[in-house]
């Protein structure tokens, strides 16, 4: 588990990664599951607000006001990446999938782009700290239904 003051991740893969190899190289391209929590009050805004840009365009006023206040800079990314398939679960909720050999998403994490898509979700909570939890997962082919039942089992235990 990584905690610091932008929020905490916990990173799941077959090797064992130090902290400092994750935070330097990340997981690489091989299976990996990655949780994060990240607080848009805090230098998790950095995260938080690109998402927003990306996904959840309703909460702009937010990211506005960060730049604003010289929180964050400009300029933001406009709309998804081309290469992700979305589906929408409600107007703070989205999953996503990011084809293997693409950036998307799915990369926007400790796992870099390899050949089998990472599947995941972005929820938003839109408070007064505008929280933020993504789920990215990486498995082989032949695991895909693993990774739908990880998949599920996160979104119903946050």
């Amino acid at each position: 588990m990584l905690y610091g003051s932008n929020g905490e991740s916990l990173v799941v893969t077959p090797a064992a990664r130090t902290f400092d190899e994750l935070v330097s190289h990340g997981v690489g391209t091989g299976p990996a599951v990655q949780w994060t929590g990240s607080t848009g009050s805090t230098s998790g805004r950095l995260t938080v607000d690109r998402v927003i840009a990306r996904l959840f365009r309703q909460h702009m006023a937010w990211v506005r006001n960060n730049i604003a206040e010289g929180l964050d800079s400009a300029p933001m990314p406009i709309g998804p990446y081309r290469s992700d398939r979305l589906a929408r679960r409600g107007p703070n909720a989205v999953d996503f999938t990011t084809p293997g050999g693409r950036h998307g998403s799915g990369t926007e994490s400790f796992l870099s782009a390899g050949p089998d898509p990472i599947r995941g979700f972005h929820r938003l909570l839109p408070n007064e700290d505008m929280e933020l939890t993504s789920l990215f997962v990486r498995l082989p082919s032949a695991q895909s239904g693993l990774a739908s039942t990880i998949i599920e089992a996160a979104r119903r235990g946050h």
